[in-house]
């Protein structure tokens, strides 16, 4: 899955997203998840083992993020993915992703 898919999900869906394809969609994601708790992912053996394995629900309740920590990651996900493409280029001037509206 690349920026581009991601980025047409609204917040609700970033749930169903394994943690694997997030991390695939923008160097950005891992630094960004990390800020956000999930230390585990900061090995890389821990890294391969879980993040195909794990949705992005499931590694929130695993963190026991509260109901808005949850959101925030969500919304910094979407902001974050809004801007950044699979070939690097800037969404300047594009409409705005699904789900930003709500983060604001």
């Amino acid at each position: 899955m690349t920026a581009a898919d991601l980025e047409r999900h609204d917040l609700d869906r970033y749930d169903d997203v394994r943690v694997s394809e997030l991390l695939e969609a923008s160097p950005e994601v891992l630094p960004l998840l990390l800020r956000h708790g999930f230390a585990p992912l900061r090995n890389a053996a821990m890294r391969a083992a879980l993040a195909p394995t794990v949705t992005l629900a499931q590694a929130v309740r695993l963190r026991g993020l509260s109901a808005s920590a949850a959101q925030e990651l969500r919304c910094d996900l979407v902001e974050l993915l809004a801007v950044t493409r699979s070939d690097g280029a800037s969404d300047d001037g594009a409409a705005e992703p699904a789900g930003v509206g709500a983060c604001r």
